[in-house]
C-alpha cells in the first residue's frame, strides 16, 4: 500500500490502463468461435445467425431459401444477391465465410444460440 502512496496519479492511471489492454486482449484471443469459417453452400439457419455478425434468424434463414432457390453460390460475394443481406454484412463477416469449407452445423455447440440472440444489428 505504501507504494501507492509514493506513485503519482498519472502512474497509477497509466498502470491501470495497460491492465485494462492486456484484460482486452485477453477475452479477444479467447474467442475462438471468431476464427471459425462458415460454408455458406451447407450451413443451416442456425449455425449462419450463431456464426456472422449481424445476420440473426430472418436472415439466416433468408440465406437458406436463396441457396435453395438458386442453387450454390459460387463466389462469397454473391451473398450480396440475398435480401437483406448488403454489402456492410459481407465486409463484417467476409474472413469468417467461404464457398467450399467451413463449419456447417452447431454440433458440439449445444446448439448454444445466445451469441446469435446477441447480435447487436438484428435482421
Amino acid at each position: 500500500m505504501s507504494v501507492l502512496l509514493t506513485c503519482s496519479r498519472t502512474e497509477i492511471r497509466r498502470v491501470l490502463w495497460s491492465s485494462f489492454l492486456i484484460l482486452v486482449a485477453a477475452l479477444v484471443v479467447s474467442q475462438p468461435v471468431l476464427a471459425e469459417t462458415v460454408n455458406i453452400n451447407k450451413a443451416d439457419a442456425a449455425t449462419l445467425q450463431y456464426y456472422l455478425s449481424g445476420v440473426g434468424e430472418v436472415k439466416a434463414k433468408a440465406i437458406v431459401a436463396y441457396r435453395k432457390k438458386h442453387g450454390k453460390f459460387k463466389t462469397v460475394d454473391d451473398l450480396v444477391k440475398v435480401p437483406g443481406i448488403g454489402k456492410a454484412t459481407l465486409k463484417k463477416n467476409r474472413k469468417l465465410i467461404s464457398t467450399t469449407r467451413g463449419v456447417t452445423r452447431l454440433e458440439g455447440k449445444k446448439n448454444n444460440l445466445s451469441r446469435a440472440k446477441n447480435n447487436k444489428t438484428k435482421s
